[in-house]
């Protein structure tokens, strides 16, 4: 069956019309208006598979974690928790930590730019702990940003270790 506008009479094609005419003027519900509760993140790993929705609401998140990057002239602050790596975004002076240092972070969660990050409010070191067991990972997930974040293993060879850009690179 083929309806266009001269076939109107027929009343299939009436039908057709009239029930697009009624989908097409539907009123439609923005993600705002629906009222969708998200538990706030307790782990980092739980801050990484967090649906954007959830943290676009920038939940506030608090953790024990251990660091396994800084830099401080960078601003370069990695942490983890124990279930996952994560970037912390914070505005405190991070030259008297190093790997290992435990740390308390109070702040809230958020998308970042690349991948989703913590934004520290309040950093309160410990003492120096173990770092968490590194984990195996392959040339091609670290090249794909898979491992973005996370404490991993990696084997090869260096053939230059330098600076550029401020950072440090095998």
């Amino acid at each position: 069956m083929r309806c266009f506008a001269l076939n109107l009479l027929d009343p299939r094609c009436l039908a057709s019309l009239l029930l697009f005419g009624a989908l097409a003027w539907a009123p439609s519900v923005s993600a705002a208006e629906v009222n969708v509760t998200f538990q706030p993140p307790r782990t980092i790993r739980e801050i990484i598979a967090a649906p954007v929705e959830l943290l676009a609401t920038n939940p506030p998140f608090e953790t024990k974690a251990v660091v396994t990057f800084v830099e401080p002239s960078a601003a370069l602050l990695f942490v983890h928790d124990g279930t996952a790596g994560i970037f912390v975004h914070t505005g405190v002076d991070l030259s008297k930590l190093v790997s290992g240092t435990a740390l308390t972070i109070k702040g809230h969660a958020q998308s970042g730019r690349y991948s989703p990050i913590i934004v520290g409010t309040s950093l309160e070191a410990g003492g120096v702990t173990n770092l968490p067991a590194a984990q195996p990972a392959s040339v091609g997930r670290m090249q794909s940003g898979a491992e973005d974040g996370q404490w991993v293993e990696l084997s090869g060879v260096v053939r230059w270790d330098g600076r550029e850009w401020l950072h440090r690179v095998l």
